[in-house]
């Protein structure tokens, strides 16, 4: 049951506060007097597309809110208890949405931040509008199972099976998860064996890597002759003999040779 409609700077609405009480069935009033802009606040409110026109001119957003009383919604209530959206002893429902001058919107139930989605799903549940152009219950596939399980008496039956599919629908998909999981620990298992066995035909002693990194870096570095010389050697090389120089050469370009040779693997 609505109980309450609060609106705020929405279309040319300044401040609107509406009291609904028990047996209210009518509102009425001539042309102009607001009725559409309270049916288009509670589209709103059970997750209609907001636009920026709806703000009044010259304020900075809409606030639009309603309470509900779902106390003879069971199913709705365990729905928002499942979702985190009401509490344990709580019966009202509140539904507010922000509309601001570009035309983006926040919602929020029961003053948690929530998604158009929520609020359609559980507007289809709180108010049904009938009107030009508006949508029905009737032509949605959940209210016909649910019309058709109420007429064949079979309701508790249904919500039974409902129950039952949806704890099949968890073991089902922990039973991926595990699968999923087997395969992975399979893949690292193997992965460390290879690993292992690398390890072991390699044969380390302990201090061998320590060894094996100085001598790598002694083996590769080239000697002093082959060097490049700066230029105050550069002159001292020029008046160096040509046969010492050759001699020299020679014996440097074979000791390159022999520094440049690859290590052999361990």
């Amino acid at each position: 049951m609505l109980m309450a409609l609060s609106l705020r700077d929405f279309v040319i609405v300044e401040q609107l506060n509406l009291d609904f009480q028990n047996g209210f069935t009518v509102l009425t009033g001539e042309t102009g007097a607001g009725k559409s802009i309270t049916l288009d606040a509670l589209g709103l409110l059970l997750g209609d597309k907001a636009d920026y026109s709806q703000v009044r001119n010259g304020a900075k957003e809409a606030q639009l809110s309603a309470l509900f009383d779902i106390g003879s919604l069971p199913q709705l209530q365990a729905q928002l208890r499942e979702q985190g959206l009401l509490e344990d002893d709580a019966e009202e429902l509140n539904i507010r949405r922000i509309i601001d001058a570009k035309g983006k919107s926040r919602s929020y139930i029961n003053n948690q931040a929530a998604t158009l989605a929520q609020l359609k799903t559980i507007g289809e549940q709180l108010i049904d509008i009938h009107g030009q152009n508006a949508h029905h219950s009737l032509n949605q596939e959940s209210a016909q199972r649910q019309l058709l399980d109420a007429f064949a008496g079979a309701s508790e039956q249904a919500e039974n099976v409902r129950q039952q599919y949806q704890s099949w629908v968890a073991a089902k998909k922990s039973l991926q998860e595990a699968h999923e999981q087997s395969e992975n620990i399979a893949i690292e298992r193997e992965r460390l064996e290879w690993q292992f066995n690398e390890l072991t035909q390699l044969k380390l002693q302990a201090g061998e890597w320590e060894t094996s990194a100085i001598t790598t870096t002694a083996w590769r570095m080239p000697p002093n002759c082959c060097k490049q010389p700066n230029k105050s050697a550069k002159k001292s090389m020029a008046t160096t003999a040509f046969s010492a120089k050759s001699t020299n050469a020679k014996n440097c370009s074979a000791t390159c040779k022999t520094s440049n040779r690859a290590l052999p693997r361990a």
